[in-house]
């Protein structure tokens, strides 16, 4: 069998994927997507916390000046 790109064979019976050991997350990868799913939904959130007006800030009981305060940090800020 000709070995191809990425680890595909080309065979008789047309491209068979080789037997190759699937990679497991290395150990980091354990602390940083935890992290990034953090970051992104902070970042979400104070982007719609942006977009709200007086009367949807008073239902969640912040006024304008907290709304600010809030929206002006950045993602990795808590």
């Amino acid at each position: 069998m000709r070995q191809g790109f990425f680890g595909w064979g080309l065979g008789s019976r047309g491209l068979r994927r080789r037997d190759v050991e699937t990679p497991r997350p290395t150990p980091i990868l354990r602390f940083v997507l935890p992290t990034l799913r953090t970051w992104r939904d902070r970042y979400r959130s104070r982007r719609r916390l942006r977009q709200l007006d007086d009367r949807e800030l008073a239902d969640v009981g912040l006024s304008r000046a907290q709304q600010r305060q809030e929206c002006c940090k950045r993602f990795w800020q808590e």
